[in-house]
């Protein structure tokens, strides 16, 4: 990986694997547990989960309001609403219930099922809950980033700027952020799961949650 003179001039890119990699890249941010390893050079890297079914209901109510093009516009392609009918407006158009068991079954699955089957042994990750993280962000950033190879003062600014981004900093207006929701929070989907969604959710990830280490069994 290659060195960095400042944790200010870090060249960053949120990477989609049907983007091309930058050779200059020295971090690279990737979304839903979906790594090629194939396509990378030498590398150490952090990986985060949440419980899934906190993944869930956050999924679900960021795709209510997202203004992403994927959720807010139609996709003419996707078999299971209209041509004319965006993700966003399919879930609108859905009761609560009805449209956190279309997530379940759409996008928050398939993050659940990426998680599922990550490599939990890889020597390069460090791995990481975010409940652990959440009410610990100085301690888990300085652990992080002295992984990453940071020392003296660059792991001091680092720690700083990755503090400064905790949730509980992050203004409610700050659009930056669009996935901080007011009110979100760890073990938010005993909130919102209904006998009906807890029967899908064992049904179709109970063992991902066992093998993720968030219950002993299927009995919660």
């Amino acid at each position: 990986m290659q060195k960095v003179a400042s944790v200010f001039e870090m060249h960053c890119q949120y990477f989609n694997w049907n983007e091309t990699l930058d050779s200059q890249i020295d971090m690279l941010i990737i979304p839903h547990s979906q790594v090629d390893f194939k396509l990378l050079p030498d590398y150490v890297g952090t990986h985060i989960i949440r419980d899934p079914r906190d993944l869930l209901i956050s999924a679900y109510f960021y795709h209510l309001r997202t203004d992403e093009e994927w959720c807010a516009k139609p996709n003419p392609a996707h078999i299971s609403r209209p041509a004319d009918v965006s993700y966003q407006q399919h879930l609108r158009n859905l009761d609560q219930e009805q449209g956190l068991i279309y997530e379940l079954n759409h996008v928050a699955g398939k993050m659940t099922a990426l998680m599922g089957q990550w490599d939990y042994h890889n020597k390069k990750m460090f791995e990481l809950r975010f409940e652990d993280v959440i009410g610990n962000e100085r301690d888990t950033f300085r652990q992080v980033f002295k992984w990453y190879g940071f020392t003296g003062d660059k792991l001091e600014q680092a720690v700083e700027i990755g503090e400064s981004l905790a949730l509980n900093k992050v203004s409610e207006s700050d659009k930056k952020f669009q996935h901080a929701r007011p009110g979100s929070r760890i073990g938010q989907w005993e909130d919102f799961f209904t006998p009906k969604i807890k029967e899908d959710f064992k049904r179709r990830f109970g063992e991902v949650l066992i093998k993720l280490g968030y219950v002993q069994d299927n009995h919660w």
